[in-house]
């Protein structure tokens, strides 16, 4: 018989008898596995203590069953006899921690379902992400070493039969993760919470790529309706900033946020603080571009016409400008849901993936001019860069006016968050917002500018994108609009003084649809509201997370009250004075 001791031995043979460690080790290794699962795990104590007062007996049992299976099999897998087995699954649990570590330390929530989703749909945002959340994701890489450090390390145990059983034992690992997979997918993308993160991750990962790869293909309805000429105008730009929120944009005079904007907007039709559809970039596009309806999210998510197939049929010719940069590796790239159906419809596609983010919004407003020049009817959707994090990506540091940011600082703070944000908005937003209005006002165009989302500056949390417990300041964003002089605009004037602070991004696909030459009786058949009239029955309230039913048919909705939202004040700025002199202002289109 081979000599375990020889220098050919395997390292698999090692055994708790034949080493210095002993049972002494195999004690040890177990209770740094059991602190490991405990350190990880903060909240398990909290899940069951709920769940005991609340008498929920049979989720408690359940939940207990699959942590103790999951202890075990933890450290089956920790302790296999052959290396190979041991280092798939050290490198997987592991991988499944850090993971579920990083983004909690980045959002301060667990990571669920419905943000896994979100972040495969953003994922060619990675590296921009990796500068914003540098120090999470370094925890995160750290959980990962320290658990295959933890799994890897020390004694396998010595008898045979042990040494056999764990062999064939080796698979085990696998049923949490099924098992969560199957609680999660009965529980429509909810019911992983305090689960151990060494399984959720991957569970999580495993049945959202199933349902996305499952999901069938539904085809969009051709428009039915038939719009009329002579109701038409003729040319359209929907401008959708990046990040923009809406206390850090004021059109009063003098302002401190954006007083060029201001300056050059005393004709703008301002509606406030208006509420996102959805508080990340490509579900309130998403919302934007499909002409979603709130009282049928899923539905007409999935099933409506796009904006371009609207426009077409109207005879407009259709323009999509993505001003954002280092997200997209070519300029056929698509992002926010857009498939190549939705871009049969548009006759001009153009990215600005090759221009550095300080630059991007320059060769956007470069192009809305040049193309509004242009004769006949014509629709624009136009995605600004805006400020993008990392903020200080976004501008020209020559340019900063507001320090230290955190580039200068070297760290991230509220201050210095805060200033590399203002910064962005002064030079992606502040300096170019007469230009688009000009234009706009050249070609006689009708002109919304709004914002896809606000931002959480407050290093606390994720700047946007949450679906536990989302910073209601994420979904917060300006709404005005320019419009020729006539009937049309008094309208809208009147309008805003009523919905001031009360707008929301489902107001404007009806909007729209009316200014492309569709009836009042058509669109009044699936929207019940519009920028002339509020829908009594909608509570205002935000999006987070899928909004197609990959999970589920019931959305998940966050109310707001943008009175009372809580604000992070910069130490220069009385806030206060410009929310209330905004809320009290001239009416909507004089000076405010």
């Amino acid at each position: 018989m081979k000599n375990e001791n020889t220098p050919n031995a395997d390292v698999s043979t090692l055994t708790a008898g034949d080493n210095k460690f002993g049972k002494v080790g195999i004690f040890l290794k177990i209770a740094v596995i059991l602190l490991l699962l405990a350190w990880t795990n903060p909240d398990i104590m909290d899940r069951v203590h709920l769940l005991l007062d609340n008498s929920r007996f049979a989720t408690l049992i359940p939940y207990l069953a699959i942590w103790g299976l999951s202890v075990v099999v933890f450290l089956i897998a920790a302790f296999q006899p052959k290396p190979l087995w041991r280092w798939t699954w050290a490198i997987l649990l592991s991988v499944s921690a850090g993971v579920a570590w990083g983004y909690r330390a980045a959002s301060h929530n667990e990571l669920s379902a419905y943000d896994i989703l979100s972040l495969w749909e953003a994922r060619h945002e990675a590296a921009r992400a990796g500068q914003m959340y540098a120090s999470p994701i370094m925890l995160g890489f750290s959980l990962f070493f320290l658990s295959i450090f933890i799994m890897v390390a020390g004694p396998v145990f010595k008898g045979q039969n042990t040494r056999k059983w764990l062999s064939r034992l080796g698979w085990t690992p696998i049923l949490p993760i099924l098992m969560i997979a199957g609680i999660v997918y009965l529980k429509s993308g909810g019911g992983s919470q305090a689960l151990p993160v060494q399984f959720t991750s991957l569970s999580l990962s495993g049945l959202t790529g199933v349902r996305i790869a499952l999901k069938p293909p539904i085809g969009r309805h051709a428009v039915a309706w038939k719009p009329k000429p002579e109701l038409r105008q003729e040319k359209i730009v929907y401008l959708v900033d990046e990040g923009i929120r809406a206390d850090y944009v004021s059109l009063l005079p003098d302002n401190p946020f954006t007083p060029r904007f201001a300056a050059a907007a005393t004709d703008m039709i301002d509606f406030g603080r208006a509420i996102s559809g959805g508080n990340c970039s490509h579900y309130s596009n998403a919302t934007l571009r499909f002409m979603v309806n709130p009282r049928d999210i899923v539905n007409s998510a999935n099933t409506n016409p796009t904006i371009f197939d609207y426009a077409k049929k109207a005879g407009y010719r259709t323009v999509f400008i993505d001003g954002h940069t280092g997200a997209v590796a070519t300029a056929s790239e698509m992002q926010s849901f857009m498939t190549m159906k939705e871009r049969e419809h548009i006759d001009l596609f153009t990215s600005m993936h090759k221009l550095a983010g300080e630059d991007a919004d320059d060769a956007v407003l470069k192009l809305i001019a040049e193309e509004l020049a242009k004769p006949g009817p014509v629709l624009i959707y136009a995605n600004k860069n805006g400020a993008h994090f990392p903020y200080d990506s976004s501008y020209k540091s020559s340019a900063a006016k507001f320090h230290p940011t955190v580039a200068e600082a070297g760290k991230d703070t509220l201050k210095t968050r805060g200033n590399s944000y203002r910064n962005s908005i002064d030079w992606s937003t502040d300096r170019l917002m007469p230009g688009f209005i000009k234009a706009a006002k050249d070609s006689n165009a009708l002109l919304i500018y709004t914002a896809d989302h606000g931002q959480n500056v407050s290093p606390f949390g994720l700047t946007h994108c949450a679906t536990e417990k989302p910073p209601t300041v994420s979904a917060m964003v300006p709404l005005m609009l320019q419009i020729p002089p006539g009937q049309l605009r008094d309208s809208y004037v009147a309008a805003a003084v009523t919905l001031k602070d009360k707008a929301n991004h489902y107001m404007l696909a009806p909007t729209v649809l009316k200014w492309m030459g569709y009836t009042d009786a058509d669109v009044g058949t699936v929207y019940k509201s519009s920028l002339l009239k509020a829908d009594p029955a909608f509570a205002p309230a935000f999006t987070t997370g899928d909004i197609f039913g990959l999970f589920s048919n019931e959305v998940n909705w966050t109310p707001i009250d943008v009175n009372e939202v809580k604000l992070e004040e910069p130490a220069d700025v009385d806030w206060k004075k410009f929310i209330g002199a905004t809320k009290a202002a001239a009416p909507a289109g004089t000076t405010n």
